[in-house]
């Protein structure tokens, strides 16, 4: 039986980290996680761990939660930023990003289990440990980052363009902005509390 031919995307990765171990590097055993632009794969070569994680990006147009040519940048200055500028291990590593490929290539972290899936099948009573955990790690993440834009933005500057207050504001910043519209074409424009709980 003949060997099933390797993905073009596995393929893009494994020149990837080929160039960036500066080392033949050999990419396996493909799994893409549906339905997300995300694989798993096994890795062999020297100095590379042995699963790895590839997200890229879909083509799409627009400033959407899973698309856009700002993602890639973003999520990887955000990793190195908690990872090499804070020494945080509350992340995936970056192993390897090229943004001309559109890969980020990381750290693989399973064998794990998403919290949302075990709390929809169990409740959150069954996972009040995960929950604590989950809390702890936000809060850590928010005490290590915070005062700490400036030097992220410079991180995240240095792999491209970055409109730092539309950064801020974030995908739902437009959405947010259709709803006041709605809401005042149907004469009930938010005030007072609402747009204090809106912003």
């Amino acid at each position: 039986m003949p060997a099933t031919p390797m993905p073009s995307r596995a393929l893009a990765v494994q020149k990837v980290l080929t160039a960036h171990c500066e080392a033949p590097v050999a990419v396996g055993d493909w799994q893409q996680l549906e339905p997300w632009a995300v694989a798993r794969f096994h890795l062999e070569g020297a100095g590379v761990p042995g699963t790895g994680i590839a997200k890229w990006v879909r083509p799409a147009a627009g400033r959407t939660a899973r698309c856009g040519p700002w993602r890639l940048p973003t999520e990887c200055a955000a990793l190195r930023f908690l990872g090499e500028d804070l020494g945080t291990r509350l992340a995936p590593r970056v192993i390897a990003c090229d943004l001309a490929a559109g890969l980020l290539v990381l750290e693989d972290l399973a064998p794990r289990v998403a919290l949302d899936g075990l709390l929809v099948r169990d409740g959150a009573a069954a996972h009040a440990k995960r929950l604590t955990a989950f809390a702890r790690a936000l809060g850590r993440l928010g005490a290590a980052t915070a005062g700490r834009a400036d030097a992220y933005y410079t991180r995240r500057a240095a792999l491209g363009p970055v409109d730092r207050e539309a950064d801020a504001a974030g995908p739902i910043a437009s959405s947010l902005a259709e709803g006041v519209r709605q809401a005042v074409a149907l004469g009930i424009p938010p005030g007072g509390r609402a747009s204090t709980e809106l912003a």
